[in-house]
């Protein structure tokens, strides 16, 4: 990873990044993979970087994420094999974090579903400019001024996120890989201007609606509507 971190300081690779949570079915992994590595097959440059966390301390990675992950139910994955795309379950700290979004010109995310995604706004606030689907929580602060927004469809839950959850007919948000990978494109083609926009458009993004100056007002207005039913009481 020191080598690829370097060429990507050098300009001689354009370092994509995701965080996840190696248990949370919600990321939809499958498809962001397959996607990549076919993006890369003519974007050799390109470098997948997944930052997972995971409890199972000397289990393999790869172990872990094809069976929480990729494998279907009834299904035998294909197989996946690029060497520009870099797994770690690493325990970073908080600079280090800092410096793999630094380092990072995108962060990626095709998840079905999220509350937030603080890795998400974390990655924006440093400037990387997101490849990301733009529902649920994501629809709050991704538009195609500040990110390249990922084509996804609502569809009924498969039998791998019904028997995850124990849920049945409910419907979430899919990404399809040929979808990915035309998103990838498109980021990897954005000229330095538009580039440069967009991640100042990120960050723009996140200061004004979750940074200090927004939760101070939000506070204030909190205050001034509960005081005067705490006066009366």
């Amino acid at each position: 990873m020191p080598q690829i971190l370097a060429g990507r300081r050098r300009g001689r690779a354009t370092l994509f990044v995701t965080v996840l949570n190696v248990h949370d079915h919600r990321k939809q992994l499958r498809p962001m993979l397959e996607g990549f590595v076919a993006f890369s097959q003519t974007h050799p440059d390109a470098v997948l970087l997944v930052k997972a966390s995971t409890p199972h301390r000397g289990v393999s990675i790869n172990h872990v994420l094809l069976h929480e992950q990729i494998a279907e139910p009834g299904a035998h994955p294909r197989m996946l094999v690029s060497d520009r795309v870099w797994i770690t379950d690493d325990v970073l700290t908080r600079t280090e974090m800092e410096q793999l979004y630094d380092a990072g010109a995108f962060y990626l995310c095709t998840s079905h579903a999220e509350g937030q995604n603080l890795p998400l706004l974390e990655a924006m606030a440093r400037g990387a400019v997101p490849v990301s689907v733009d529902h649920t929580a994501m629809a709050d602060y991704i538009r195609p001024d500040n990110a390249v927004p990922i084509r996804s469809t609502r569809q009924p839950f498969g039998m791998r996120l019904s028997r995850r959850y124990g849920m049945t007919g409910l419907a979430t948000h899919f990404v399809e890989a040929a979808d990915v990978r035309m998103a990838l494109a498109e980021a990897a083609a954005l000229g330095e201007a538009d580039y440069a926009a967009r991640s100042a458009a990120a960050c723009a993004t996140v200061r004004n609606d979750y940074g200090t100056a927004r939760l101070e007002t939000v506070l204030h207005d909190l205050i001034a509507r509960i005081a005067p039913v705490t006066a009366l009481a």
